[in-house]
């Protein structure tokens, strides 16, 4: 992004947003079990009241008052998606529609479902037209998911008259006035409150609020020098104080100056060294900058600083950066390391532990930690994962069935039934979930990725495009929903869409994917001269930057499909002497060699050493994998190919190339575990799915699953080689009636589920 673009860049949903949390709960009516209730909610101890509060549930589930407690503890007990359920039966009692409705929308507001929110203030507000906290939450849902600004306003007008002196209500209606474009009101309203903090006697951390807050509105006035200039005063003043770190941070990186950004928080953790909400920031950081090596050291060199949480912490963030690179195990130790340290592990961190092991495939232990949960829905959320991973995807259906009434908004647990649902070949519901899923919240999962992959197979370019339009919004630097827009604009009848998205991404960390892209599709339009033209002219590409590995690919294997192999070699040579501990230019440097027919021990070499490198570098592992086909090695090439596809389970190839070499060297059994897992990730390829069904149906006439495999090879585009199998299927299960009408192709059939037991 460059410097003129920045103005509007600086968050633009406000200056400071403060999550309003705290909010007052009313007073509940005596009962016989609930003053015991009462009174552990009196002393805090919310934890200790679910278990009697369920017991109530059993005899009493009728009662608001008691679903308003259950909902109350839960949510302070850091479970505000599950309160919501129980909040919300309450507050539809009048007696406890205020009370019952003010939590249940600060329940929304903690969970970050902000269109719940407005609904449940509204809600109270229809009632109780002045009450405070549900102007205040509302305003705050309003601002924050960005719905309707201008009542967003309203709400926080009103608020600042009833309390004048509280700050950060005051500069959550000054972020609305700037993400409004009411700069001078805004101006104003700055001016007032640097009034007031010169008749006060305020501290560094409410000072250090009015410096940033001019600085942010310099720079949303577009006066970037002035604002710059302030940015940096404010870092001077106040180096350490969180606030200021984090709108300098967005404003740097705004200006396209990242590395700027990030000497901010270096310098902040030099001075705190034991502050580890900045070592955990730091470490985002370098990870976004692919430096995975510099993340881990930073982490673990904090482990010894810092009180009990703060270590807790660290061990946590290096779990999450163990997940980022794909290494579970270590994630499952890391995040283990951290669970010993929490004094009472809340039962979010018990479910995060046992999520954690059921991910890195260490399915008992999963288990056995998921029974220290008395909730119900979160034993069942790690079983049926379980249950997915292990390939009963309907046991784990069945099981999420229990779980999604009583936590119908949780968009894990949707995104999985979804993924089962697909696996069974229910395609109309693992669409709705994948929905539900998006709008719990889409940046939780993959679930707009996937339901964009769905609508594309079927040829729905429309539904496609806005699916995969969510998933970028909510994860604006994936590779894989990049490439997804790419292919889906390059289907347009218009140029305008691709062209749009290619300008969107100029500047961003996939620039070099997008040019990638661009010079395969003019390759095939226009040539290798063409793609080699468009990559070195496409600008903001370094080919000697690892972060530009993919740029580099294509111009290589362009120049050499031109005949220029000495141009590409040295190409090669330059990024290996910049970079030499590069997986992604060692993996090139092989693509070169194969290329141009160097001896294989020389492809080999230079594949084995990106590998060295990188153990799970897809490309690299799919390359040597080819390599061993060649040569026979084909168990060796088996093992490489299922690598390749679980580093990167986007890319269908590597399973597809197992499927090729299995069945061309008679393995059947490994025929069937690639075409298996090749349909658990890509359960929309209708090839695949063909493929799959005549084994079945070889092994036996009355296999449920084969039926379905046609099925969904012809909803995914498979005819007409689908509708003939099908018609195969019923004639060898003895109906030829079906049979005659699926080879007409006059049936719309009706779906039939396989069996569990028909189920991989």
């Amino acid at each position: 992004m460059r410097r003129e673009s920045a103005t509007r860049s600086t968050g633009r949903s406000g200056i400071v947003l403060l999550v309003l949390c705290a909010w007052l709960s009313a007073a509940c009516t005596s009962g016989d079990p609930v003053d015991e209730i009462q009174e552990l909610h009196a002393q805090g101890q919310y934890a200790d009241s679910l278990e009697p509060l369920r017991a109530i549930l059993a005899e009493r589930g009728d009662d608001p008052e008691i679903h308003f407690l259950y909902g109350v503890a839960l949510r302070r007990d850091a479970q505000p998606e599950m309160a919501l359920w129980a909040l919300q039966r309450a507050a539809k009692h009048p007696d406890w529609a205020v009370p019952a409705g003010v939590e249940f929308a600060g329940a929304a507001v903690a969970a970050r479902n902000w269109e719940i929110a407005i609904e449940a203030a509204s809600a109270v507000l229809s009632v109780d037209p002045d009450n405070f906290e549900a102007l205040t939450l509302r305003g705050t849902a309003r601002l924050e998911g960005k719905i309707d600004l201008e009542a967003a306003l309203d709400d926080l007008d009103r608020v600042v008259e009833i309390a004048p002196d509280d700050l950060p209500l005051q500069t959550l209606r000054i972020s609305t006035l700037i993400s409004l474009d009411k700069i001078e009101i805004a101006g104003e309203a700055i001016a007032n409150l640097e009034e007031k903090g010169r008749e006060a006697s305020f501290d560094n951390e409410v000072l250090g609020h009015f410096c940033i807050m001019r600085a942010v509105f310099r720079s949303e006035m577009g006066e970037l020098d002035q604002a710059e200039e302030l940015f940096g005063d404010c870092i001077g003043k106040y180096p350490t104080h969180s606030v200021v770190l984090e709108q300098a941070v967005d404003f740097f990186d705004g200006l396209g100056e990242p590395e700027r950004a990030t000497q901010v928080i270096k310098a902040a953790l030099e001075r705190t060294p034991e502050n580890g909400l900045y070592r955990t920031a730091l470490s985002y950081r370098l990870r976004a900058t692919g430096d995975f090596e510099g993340s881990e050291k930073l982490l673990k060199a904090g482990l010894t600083l810092g009180n009990q949480a703060t270590i807790a912490g660290l061990w946590a963030s290096l779990a999450d950066h163990y997940v980022a690179v794909d290494d579970l195990q270590s994630a499952a130790e890391s995040y283990q390391r951290a669970f010993e340290l929490f004094p009472e592990p809340s039962p979010m961190q018990i479910l995060t532990l046992a999520d954690i092991h059921a991910r890195a495939g260490q399915h008992n232990e999963a288990l056995e930690i998921a029974q220290q949960l008395e909730n119900d829905a979160y034993r069942g959320l790690i079983e049926a994962r379980v249950h997915l991973n292990e390939g009963r995807p309907a046991q784990a259906l069945a099981r999420l069935d229990e779980i999604l009434p009583d936590w119908p908004d949780n968009p894990g647990a949707r995104y999985y039934a979804a993924r089962a649902a697909e696996q069974v070949g229910d395609f109309n519901r693992a669409i709705a979930e994948y929905r539900q899923s998006i709008r719990s919240n889409a940046a939780f999962t993959e679930a707009g990725l996937r339901l964009a992959r769905i609508h594309h197979a079927e040829g729905a370019l429309g539904p496609a495009w806005i699916a995969a339009s969510h998933h970028q919004d909510a994860h604006p630097h994936d590779s894989a929903g990049t490439r997804l827009l790419l292919e889906l604009a390059r289907q347009q009848p218009s140029a305008a869409r691709m062209q749009a998205l290619t300008a969107s991404r100029r500047g961003k960390p996939d620039w070099a994917l997008v040019v990638s892209v661009q010079a395969d599709e003019i390759a095939r339009q226009h040539g290798p001269e063409a793609a080699i033209k468009l990559i070195e002219s496409a600008g903001d590409i370094e080919n000697d930057s690892p972060e530009d590995a993919p740029a580099l690919r294509s111009l290589v294997q362009y120049l050499l499909a031109a005949g220029q192999n000495d141009t590409a070699a040295s190409r090669v040579e330059s990024a290996l002497s910049a970079h030499p501990e590069s997986a992604d230019f060692h993996e090139i440097q092989g693509m070169l060699q194969a290329q141009r027919g160097d001896p294989p021990d020389a492809v080999q070499t230079s594949l084995e050493r990106a590998l060295e490198i990188d153990p799970k570098h897809a490309r690299a592992l799919r390359a040597l994998a080819d390599l061993l086909a060649d040569a026979g090695d084909v168990d060796r090439a088996l093992s490489l190919y299922r690598r390749s596809a679980d580093a990167d389970p986007h890319d269908p190839a590597p399973l597809r190339q197992a499927i090729s070499l299995a069945a061309r060297s008679d393995r059947q059994e490994a025929y069937f575990e690639a075409l298996d897992a090749l349909l658990r990730e890509h359960p929309y390829d209708a090839q695949a799915a063909m493929q799959l069904a005549e084994l079945l149906l070889r092994r036996s006439a009355d296999d449920a699953r084969a039926l379905e495999l046609a099925r969904r090879a012809r909803r995914f585009g498979g005819d007409p080689e689908a509708t003939e199998l099908l018609a195969r299927i019923h004639r060898a299960r003895g109906d030829e009636t079906r049979a005659r009408r699926a080879r007409a192709n006059l049936e719309a059939e009706e779906p039939e589920t396989a069996s569990p037991s028909a189920a991989p």
